[in-house]
């Protein structure tokens, strides 16, 4: 399921996705050069995450932000 909201004025988008299976992959690293700022939230089980290839453990329950920083 897909929500987005774009303000005309400044470009900008807000995106609520859900059970969104694009989302898995290599996130930044595939190239693309549209920044994304993510914020998930964990409602299932913990799961194991992979951010600039560091594994991390996000418990259940838990929300990750996810900020781009674009090359300059």
């Amino acid at each position: 399921m897909k929500w987005q909201f774009e303000d005309k004025a400044t470009h900008g988008k807000f995106t609520l996705s859900i059970g969104d299976p694009s989302l898995k992959g290599q996130g930044l690293l595939n190239g693309e050069k549209e920044m994304l700022n993510t914020i998930v939230l964990n409602t299932g089980g913990e799961q194991l995450v992979t951010i600039d290839k560091i594994a991390y453990r996000m418990p259940q329950d838990t929300i990750l932000p996810l900020v781009a920083k674009p090359n300059l």
